[in-house]
């Protein structure tokens, strides 16, 4: 999946999960942000397809960053970054840095301590956004993604989405986000509906994300390096002209040839 996907799934599952919690009174707008940020963790792991990278890889006599990035090791795209331990192990970090604030400033009220729960729980719900969007897509290279690292086995890779083009899903996330924001105005009076509603919300999304990945009639799985990558390219932006209304397409196009990444 391309990065403001994975972004905008991070951020609505952070902020749904944090409302899920804590019901109205949860910091959405921070929700939001760890959550998406935590979309783009996994990602790390594509630094070294960076400019710049290979001339600090030679003076450090490491390997170029092309033989890194589709390798095999622990450091390569799709292995440790996009594991379950990963996530857990950044989610971990966060609480003990919070809880240590928290101890080591003044005496804080029990309702100061919500946020050591609600922050890496937002954030590890972003980074399981990520991974779950990763599976949908091709093998590639890697075999999918080494989710339960340290074992070597892969997980995923089934191409039932391709690597960009995916608007219909990208729209799905911008609706459910719309829907999370309009839950977080549900009154703290009423509790049970605050911390429900979003989660109904999130639970929508996922629906509409399997039913439009079970709307394509398209094959994106491959494995190794594909001759026919531009013919996959256009195959899914064929899918998409087939699924979406064509104003609908023709404006997500044109925002997409405008960006300077790819959606």
């Amino acid at each position: 999946m391309d990065i403001v996907t994975h972004a905008t799934s991070g951020a609505v599952c952070g902020a749904a999960v944090a409302l899920g919690l804590r019901g109205a009174p949860a910091p959405v707008l921070a929700s939001l942000v760890l959550g998406g940020l935590g979309g783009l963790l996994p990602d790390l792991d594509a630094l070294t397809r960076a400019p710049g990278y290979d001339a600090l890889a030679a003076a450090w006599g490491l390997p170029p960053g092309t033989a890194l990035y589709f390798g095999s090791r622990w450091c390569s795209h799709h292995h440790l970054a996009h594991s379950l331990a990963a996530g857990v192990g950044v989610t971990v970090a966060l609480a003990l840095a919070l809880a240590l604030g928290r101890l080591l400033g003044e005496r804080q009220p029990a309702e100061a301590w919500w946020p050591v729960l609600l922050a890496p729980a937002s954030l590890l719900a972003g980074f399981l956004a990520h991974l779950a969007g990763d599976l949908v897509t091709p093998a590639s290279v890697w075999g999918g993604i080494q989710l339960f690292w340290p074992s070597p086995r892969m997980v995923g890779g089934w191409g039932w989405a391709w690597w960009f083009n995916n608007y219909d899903l990208l729209i799905a996330q911008a609706v459910a986000l719309l829907g999370v924001l309009a839950a977080s105005l549900v009154p703290r009076t009423r509790p049970v509906l605050a911390r429900a509603l979003p989660l109904a919300v999130l639970a929508l999304d996922l629906l509409a994300c399997a039913v439009l990945l079970g709307l394509r009639e398209g094959d994106y799985a491959y494995v190794g390096h594909t001759p026919d990558y531009a013919a996959l390219e256009q195959a899914s932006l064929d899918e998409q002209r087939r699924l979406l209304p064509p104003a609908v397409f023709e404006r997500c196009r044109a925002l997409d040839e405008a960006l300077p990444f790819h959606l």
